[in-house]
């Protein structure tokens, strides 16, 4: 998924020079730098996205296609183990997309707030997918576990980048796979807690709803 730059039109040149300045510099960079990456006129820039807040939305919509992609692909795998571990080895300009999204869910800003949602919204649905194909198994909520996932997969990127300050991003980013894609992978697969009491208690107190009723929704046995 590398990306040739000399075959870019135009406007997408201008979009992923606003990706790598917005990424490295954050969102306060103006457009006559990002004109300057891409090696456009500032009119160019105008031209095809008429204002600043007009390029990030079609940042925003561009990496967040990219993330549903990714999430399409690993749930319509015949090899979903390595498909996964394919993505994980990702190329310096697919890294760069990784640290904009860092950066807009850290601004704090409405965008960030409609970024993240569409986060959960997507992964929600390929959470489905994969129930429905058999590799995930079912949940109570299927929405409240997108946000969780979510909420935690992003949060430990953003806490990744932000302990490394300066740091080149492909090193946070293997640091990162690093540190937690095993464990991360233990735990979804093989579970944590041996007691299913504590989650019990949770559900009575809330009222929050138990797992669905079925074989399909049987508890896997644990490990010896």
């Amino acid at each position: 998924m590398r990306i040739a730059p000399d075959d870019l039109t135009a406007a997408a040149r201008i979009r992923h020079a606003a990706i790598r300045c917005f990424a490295r510099e954050g969102f306060q960079v103006g457009l006559r730098r990002i004109a300057d990456e891409a090696g456009v006129s500032l009119g160019l820039i105008r031209h095809h996205y008429g204002s600043k807040e007009d390029l990030q939305a079609a940042c925003d919509a561009h990496v967040l296609d990219l993330v549903a992609t990714m999430q399409e692909q690993r749930v319509a795998s015949n090899d979903v183990a390595s498909t996964m571990m394919d993505q994980l080895l990702m190329s310096p300009e697919l890294v760069v997309e990784v640290h904009y999204m860092v950066r807009s869910l850290g601004s704090g800003t409405a965008a960030a707030r409609t970024f993240f949602d569409t986060l959960v919204e997507s992964a929600r649905v390929r959470l489905a997918e994969g129930v429905a194909a058999g590799i995930v198994v079912p949940t109570a909520d299927e929405a409240a576990r997108a946000r969780y996932l979510t909420l935690t997969g992003m949060g430990g990127l953003m806490l990744a980048f932000g302990l490394s300050a300066g740091a080149d991003p492909a090193t946070v980013w293997n640091t990162y796979v690093a540190d937690t894609v095993g464990p991360a992978l233990e735990m979804y697969t093989d579970g944590l807690l041996t007691d299913p009491a504590a989650l019990a208690a949770y559900r009575a107190a809330t009222g929050a709803p138990s797992p669905p009723s079925g074989p399909e929704s049987s508890q896997r046995p644990m490990n010896d």
